[in-house]
């Protein structure tokens, strides 16, 4: 896992505590579906920046498209971008 300067210095800075490289659920979820893990994030993150497309980066991560399509749509802002930091963050809430 490749951590931008953001992320890293937002990890050191304690903004978040839920950079762990496992998922933050520890155990699944009804309906067997697993919570995206701050690794997937960061992947997607680059995966949005190598100009992939939700489903190629779906593929590689072995989740579906909708599912990296909503990641995309719940946690990009229209200045800034995907960002995985504060979307990891929020799913720790």
């Amino acid at each position: 896992m490749v951590l931008t300067d953001y992320q890293f210095h937002a990890a050191r800075r304690g903004r978040c505590r839920t950079l762990e490289a496992t998922s933050w659920r520890s155990s699944g979820v009804a309906g067997g579906k697993q919570g995206l893990s701050f690794s997937d994030r960061a992947d997607i993150a680059v995966g949005i920046l190598a100009g992939k497309s939700d489903r190629q980066i779906g593929v590689d991560l072995g989740r579906d498209h909708t599912t990296i399509w909503r990641e995309r749509r719940w946690n990009s802002t229209k200045t800034r971008g995907y960002r995985p930091v504060s979307a990891a963050c929020s799913a720790g809430r």
